[in-house]
């Protein structure tokens, strides 16, 4: 009797995912993609606050009790309560750069909730409107950086700002635009967010490379700006 073959090969990380085929982060990303471990420690995180939380009620009701244990067990569960909720604030920074970075790589059509909240976000007038805004006034701050108490100047070189204010103002006109590519905005989001942003370096070709990156984004044509979700769905 022959035995039935079994197959072991496994989904390349990255592959097009065929419409109304479901998959996990790690098998388009790979196990090892910080997304992917990203989203295992939230997992993790969230487990351990709600055991932590058991403990604080535990402890109150010691506590209110009398007991001696009780108010112990209060102030040490509150304290870890309390670091890992800076810890899982720490991580949706993160998750929410990761995604970032897979939207300015070219891979924001992957089938990932993560994505597809990260494309949102990226998508909305108001997000477009607040980089823009904050453009212009670096541009204003580099302009008047003289008269700016020594103490409250913002950490970049005035000189290399000033340098590049015609392009950083034609940026921000572009993102109040009606229509702008997701990946355009994530990449000004990233300019001016990231502290290994060229914006706050001293290597004047690096932000100029990062500006022509920007404005060949703003200015490629911009087909569907519909979800990552549904695009594959149409696929």
């Amino acid at each position: 009797m022959r035995r039935p073959h079994l197959s072991l090969r496994r989904p390349i990380a990255g592959q097009p995912v065929p419409a109304g085929q479901p998959c996990s982060a790690a098998e388009l990303l790979g196990s090892n993609h910080p997304l992917v471990r990203g989203h295992e420690l939230r997992g993790d995180l969230w487990r351990q606050s709600l055991v932590t939380a058991a403990a604080v009620v535990f402890g109150a009701i010691g506590a209110a009790s009398g007991r001696g244990w009780g108010l112990l067990l209060l102030v040490a569960a509150v304290i870890v309560q309390l670091g890992l909720g800076i810890g899982l604030a720490l991580l949706v920074q993160l998750q929410h750069e990761r995604a970032r970075e897979l939207i300015i790589a070219g891979r924001g059509g992957l089938p990932l909730p993560a994505l597809e909240r990260e494309w949102r976000r990226l998508q909305r007038p108001r997000r477009r409107a607040g980089l823009a805004d904050a453009l212009e006034e670096l541009v204003r701050a580099a302009e008047r950086w003289p008269r700016i108490i020594p103490t409250a100047r913002p950490v970049f070189d005035p000189c290399q700002v000033r340098a590049a204010a015609a392009e950083l103002r034609a940026i921000a006109a572009h993102l109040r635009a009606s229509t702008v590519a997701v990946c355009a905005v994530a990449r000004v989001e990233r300019l001016l967010t990231s502290g290994a942003s060229p914006l706050y370096g001293r290597e004047p070709e690096a932000l100029r490379h990062e500006l022509m990156r920007i404005h060949a984004e703003l200015d490629r044509a911009n087909p569907a700006q519909t979800l990552p979700r549904e695009a594959a769905h149409r696929g």
